[in-house]
C-alpha cells in the first residue's frame, strides 16, 4: 500500500514544531508539500511517496517557473527539500529526491531612489502641530517621531522590520546594532 504525502506531512508538521521552528517556516514547508500534492492529483497522479520523485519534483518547480517569481519557486523547493531530508533521517526513503536540484538565483533588482522632492514631501507630511509654545501636542510629538523615523529609513537603508527591532540605543555612542535578516550584523546606526 503506496503511502501519503498526507500523513507524512501531519507527522512532519509535528517534527518541525518539535525542533522550535518558527510558526511560518512551519506553515511555508507544509504549503510546499501541499502544493506538490495538488499538482501530482491535478494530473491524475496519487499523492504518494512513490510518486515523490525528482523528475516529478523537477517538472513541478519548471511549472512554477513559468507562473512565479525565481524566490517563491526557491522557498518551494527548500520546503520540499526539508520535508524529504526528513523522510531520509525517518526511514521512509533511502535518498532525498530533492539533491542536486538547484534553487534558481532570483534577478537582482535595483531598488527604486526618492527624488529630492518626493523625500520633502514625505517629510512634509511630519512637520505639522499647533504651534503653542510650551504645551505638550500629541500632534508635534507624533510628527516628530514619524520624521525620525523615516530619517533612519532614508539615511541607513535598514529595513522596516530591523527598526521596528531596534533595541537599546547607546546615548553615550549615539549607536545601535542592528541584527540582519539573516541575523548577522549589517549595519551599526
Amino acid at each position: 500500500m503506496a503511502i501519503r504525502l498526507e500523513d507524512l506531512l501531519a507527522s512532519f508538521r509535528r517534527h518541525l514544531r518539535a525542533a522550535a521552528k518558527a510558526p511560518r517556516t512551519i506553515e511555508l514547508y507544509g504549503q510546499s508539500v501541499e502544493y506538490f500534492c495538488r499538482w501530482l492529483t491535478e494530473r491524475g497522479r496519487p499523492a504518494t511517496l512513490d510518486e515523490m520523485t525528482r523528475h516529478a519534483i523537477s517538472a513541478w518547480l519548471a511549472e512554477l517557473a513559468e507562473t512565479c517569481e525565481p524566490s517563491t519557486v526557491g522557498t518551494r523547493l527548500r520546503g520540499m527539500r526539508r520535508f524529504c531530508r526528513w523522510l531520509v533521517t525517518e526511514g521512509e526513503l533511502e535518498k532525498a529526491p530533492t539533491d542536486g536540484i538547484e534553487i534558481p538565483s532570483p534577478p537582482d533588482k535595483p531598488v527604486p531612489i526618492l527624488t529630492d522632492p518626493e523625500i520633502a514631501a514625505l517629510l512634509k507630511v511630519c512637520a505639522v502641530g499647533s504651534g503653542r509654545p510650551g504645551t505638550f501636542d500629541r500632534v508635534v510629538f507624533l510628527g516628530r517621531r514619524d520624521e525620525v523615523v523615516l530619517r533612519l529609513l532614508l539615511d541607513t537603508g535598514v529595513r522596516v522590520s530591523e527598526l521596528c527591532g531596534l533595541g537599546r540605543v547607546s546615548q553615550s555612542r549615539s549607536q545601535s546594532r542592528i541584527e540582519a535578516k539573516t541575523t548577522a550584523p549589517r549595519k551599526t546606526v
